[in-house]
């Protein structure tokens, strides 16, 4: 509802939504209507909390939907959305700060009708940037004010499958898409090209355990599957993961045991922002406090340093990479997340 009559799917429109989305006094416009809703569910949630988890059971999602949207209905299907990492870590912000002491996040990359975090938000154009950037968007989630949530196969860094044709589809609103753009006289390249970022069913293919038949999954036959299987060379599996020390998998690991380790990382332990520089580039290092503890990544490819302003005495607790605190800043390698303390 905070979009409202300008990017309503449900309203008919005389002129095209694309013209209001771009228009500079309708972003204005919609940011105060932001920043009002956010006091009064603030306001709510501080006079009568009761009240409010009744509200948000009902409204939660159209909230979340209105406040923090992918862009719109109308780039649902585009393959390539524009985002920056500084997108990311703005909303990121927005929520750890605005909900700070006051409520609850929950925390989650990827769930059922979303593609696979990797393959939206990171780059799989081979092992190494896959295994790099979806262990930075692990670490970064999983630190963060709230509750984490693991999707299946996030752990492994699964990706969004392509499959060659519609017929290996299963999800309704692919389908329907399909048809609709059909019809309207898309391309089958274009179509498929469409699917194989922001379909459903990325996110709903099975669980890859190993490499035997069906990636472990099944021992029925492979066109008796709900769907079928991401059958890449290098798709991931459980199997190799455990046995390689340096995995997604291990990281993850090592993270949440962290986390459960240092009460300064529990749900509702605070949040604040430490470091995050104004500069051009999307790539930029960003700090955050949990209680006595600083955690920092750098998803540059270059070796970034962090003016901290760090107390005499800190030092390293847990790395992904490569860090190292020199006086009061902290050198952090490129592609690399750091546990201060």
């Amino acid at each position: 509802f905070v979009r409202g009559v300008v990017d309503s799917p449900d309203l008919s429109l005389n002129i095209s939504r694309e013209l209001l989305q771009h228009d500079r006094q309708l972003k204005v416009i919609g940011q105060n209507l932001e920043k009002k809703v956010r006091a009064d569910l603030e306001k709510f949630l501080k006079d009568d909390r009761e009240g409010y988890e009744k509200f948000y059971e009902n409204f939660g999602r159209q909230i979340g939907y209105g406040i923090v949207s992918d862009g719109g209905e109308s780039r649902k299907w585009e393959p390539e959305h524009p985002w920056k990492l500084t997108d990311i870590k703005k909303i990121q912000t927005r929520w750890q700060t605005g909900l700070d002491g006051k409520a609850w996040n929950s925390l989650y990359w990827n769930n059922h009708d979303q593609p696979r975090v990797v393959s939206r938000f990171g780059c799989t154009k081979d092992e190494k940037s896959r295994v790099r950037s979806a262990k930075m968007l692990a670490v970064c989630l999983y630190l963060m004010q709230g509750t984490p949530y693991i999707y299946q196969g996030e752990e492994l860094g699964m990706t969004n499958v392509a499959f060659p044709t519609i017929d290996d589809y299963r999800d309704i609103e692919t389908l329907n898409m399909y048809r609709e753009r059909t019809q309207a006289g898309y391309s089958e390249a274009d179509i498929l090209r469409s699917l194989h970022a922001k379909s459903r069913d990325n996110a709903r293919t099975p669980m890859q355990w190993d490499n035997s038949a069906n990636k472990g999954f099944s021992t029925a036959a492979a066109d008796k599957l709900y769907l079928p299987v991401d059958d890449a060379a290098d798709a991931p599996t459980v199997a190799a993961q455990q046995a390689d020390p340096d995995s997604l998998w291990h990281t993850v690991q090592g993270v949440l045991n962290f986390r459960h380790s240092h009460r300064d990382l529990d749900s509702d332990a605070p949040f604040h922002v430490r470091f995050a520089p104004k500069a051009k580039g999307s790539y930029r290092p960003f700090a955050w406090e949990r209680g006595k503890l600083i955690c920092a990544v750098n998803p540059a490819r270059e070796e970034a340093e962090l003016p901290l302003k760090l107390e005499d005495g800190t030092r390293v607790l847990h790395v992904i990479g490569k860090a190292e605190v020199k006086g009061d800043e902290l050198v952090l390698g490129a592609q690399s997340f750091a546990i201060l303390g």
